[in-house]
C-alpha cells in the first residue's frame, strides 16, 4: 500500500549509519510503484553470499565481521531516537558490500516508536 511504502521510506531516509545501506532516493520509472534506489552491492544478498560455493570455503574472520557488522546496525536501530525495530531481519535483507561488509535493507516491515512510548 502506498502508506506502507511511505513508512519505509521514512524510516530508511532517517537513518544514518556506515552499515546500512543508505537510501538515495526513490522513482517511479519501473511501472506504476515507488521503488527505492540504493547503491547497487555487487556481492547480491547475505543468502546468495553463504551459497556460492564458488568462494566456499569463506574464511571464518569474514563471517566473524559479518556478524559484527550486523550486530552493530540492530544496535544503532535499537539505539536511535525513535527505537527502530526492522521486522524482517534474514539472508534476503542484508547486502554484502564489495569488501564484504553485511548492509541492511529493506525497511518495509519496520516500526518505529519513541523511547519510552509502546
Amino acid at each position: 500500500s502506498t502508506q506502507h511504502t511511505l513508512n519505509e521510506i521514512y524510516i530508511w531516509s532517517q537513518l544514518q549509519h556506515e552499515n546500512i545501506i543508505p537510501l538515495l532516493g526513490i522513482t517511479t520509472n519501473f511501472g506504476h510503484t515507488v521503488s527505492m534506489v540504493t547503491e547497487w552491492m555487487e556481492q547480491g544478498n547475505a543468502h546468495q553470499y553463504v551459497r556460492d560455493v564458488a568462494v566456499d570455503p569463506r574464511p571464518l574472520v569474514h563471517q566473524l565481521v559479518q556478524l559484527l557488522d550486523i550486530a552493530q546496525e540492530l544496535n544503532y536501530l535499537h539505539s536511535h531516537h525513535s527505537v527502530i525495530i526492522h521486522g524482517d531481519l534474514k539472508g534476503e535483507n542484508v547486502l554484502i558490500s564489495k569488501v564484504g561488509h553485511a548492509l541492511i535493507t529493506n525497511f518495509g516491515l519496520s516500526l518505529s516508536h519513541t523511547k519510552g512510548v509502546w
